[in-house]
């Protein structure tokens, strides 16, 4: 490796400048290389998500088209149901708008 051949001759006077140095063009390129098929690899998959969600997306959206409303007059209120619970405590009830 091509550390190795840097390394061997090395004392702790010279080691720091060394280390400094950046690898040898070839090494340089062979990690470049290894980057940009990473890079490649989770585009790939990003995309392949993206389109995922999008066909996820289409298919609620087109049930929602597809589905009425209910009527009106058959939505309850909640708000007329509620009622107010004697005997709880301030610390067990939930803090409302």
């Amino acid at each position: 490796m091509w550390a190795n051949h840097h390394t061997r001759n090395l004392n702790r006077s010279t080691w720091g400048a060394e280390v400094q140095q950046p690898p040898p063009d070839y090494i340089a390129n062979l990690l470049c290389l290894v980057n940009t098929q990473v890079e490649q690899h989770v585009a790939y998959y990003l995309d392949e998500n993206e389109s995922c969600l999008e066909v996820r997306n289409s298919v609620i959206m087109r049930f929602l088209r597809d589905t009425t409303p209910p009527v009106r007059t058959e939505v309850i209120d909640p708000l007329q149901q509620l009622e107010n619970v004697e005997g709880m405590s301030d610390k067990n009830r939930i803090a409302c708008c």
